[in-house]
């Protein structure tokens, strides 16, 4: 079934062990390292099968997708300047590339995902792009891959691309905010980053009482990340009400949400763009396109594009 999804991401020099392929993203001066699951290495169930999160939508966080990629070039630029100092939650961080990278443009970064995709691959990767404090601006280890762009996936030239949102002129929120508790150093832009648990399908409030969330609540934030986490229209209402709870509790907060439009016109199983506005008008959210682009993946053209969620009323 994955190697059946042509929209999973990976590098022309990646490094692959038995287990894992390693994929490098440079941002402001440093090098950003993630294992993501070889699909080759694949020989049989998986092996978080019997985990009590596991679902087939979730453990796709083992992968890479490319809209990762479309977030991580624009936190080379204007987006990255936003978001240095403020607090961020990436939901569905996965195996965390885009997060960190945030970090690395100096946000404080909540990574979140299920607890299965935090023990098998998302946590490792946190602690592998952690700064000691005696550490230069190198964040990679001597095994660590030269950083790389993505094959299989090209972007039209974005310096054309003019953002549309309000945000891009600047935040008024202007004071620095706090690390999450829990937090490592990430970059040399004074980012950190570190993880918490969160399950879609699980109130919230139960969750953050639980040892894993270090007291961190996710509705302290200053800016809601998710890339590419809605694809399956399984998982666009669940996903939708962690962002609009999130709002309730703090309606400054704003949404960062990427999608790649995959869905045809008799689409079963893909969520389309059209689908994305209509949950979130429902929610009585606000929304306005910060960025858009063609992608080709794997020989086809897709449209991404990168939506500014915030709430006009409470629910």
């Amino acid at each position: 079934w994955y190697a059946s999804m042509p929209e999973e991401c990976s590098n022309a020099s990646t490094t692959t062990t038995s287990k894992f392929v390693y994929i490098s993203a440079a941002i402001e001066g440093c090098t950003i390292t993630i294992a993501r699951r070889n699909l080759d290495y694949e020989t049989g169930l998986d092996e978080y099968f019997w985990e009590p999160d596991y679902t087939l939508a979730g453990s796709t966080g083992f992968l890479l997708w490319p809209g990762s990629w479309v977030v991580i070039d624009l936190l080379r630029g204007r987006l990255g300047q936003l978001l240095r100092g403020k607090r961020l939650v990436e939901l569905g961080s996965g195996t965390g590339l885009a997060g960190l990278c945030a970090a690395a443009a100096g946000a404080h970064v909540l990574l979140t995902d299920l607890p299965s995709v935090l023990h098998g691959i998302l946590d490792a990767n946190v602690a592998r792009n952690a700064r000691s404090s005696a550490s230069s601006s190198d964040q990679s280890t001597s095994a660590s891959p030269a950083p790389d762009t993505p094959a299989g996936v090209r972007y039209p030239d974005s310096s054309s691309q003019a953002c549309t949102s309000a945000a891009c002129g600047g935040d008024s929120r202007t004071s620095a905010a706090k690390p999450w508790a829990g937090s490592v150093p990430v970059g040399t832009c004074g980012g950190t980053a570190t993880t918490m648990p969160l399950d879609w399908s699980v109130p919230l409030g139960q969750q953050l009482s639980a040892p894993a969330a270090r007291g961190n609540n996710p509705s302290t934030t200053d800016y809601i990340l998710a890339c590419d986490v809605v694809w399956l229209k399984e998982l666009l209402h669940p996903m939708r009400d962690v962002v609009v709870q999130l709002l309730n509790q703090n309606p400054a907060a704003i949404c960062l949400l990427a999608f790649l439009d995959r869905a045809k016109s008799d689409s079963q199983a893909f969520t389309s763009y059209g689908e994305v506005v209509k949950v979130f008008e429902e929610a009585g959210c606000a929304q306005q396109l910060y960025h858009s682009q063609q992608v080709e993946v794997e020989g086809e053209t897709l449209q991404a594009r990168v939506l500014e969620i915030s709430l006009t009323k409470a629910i």
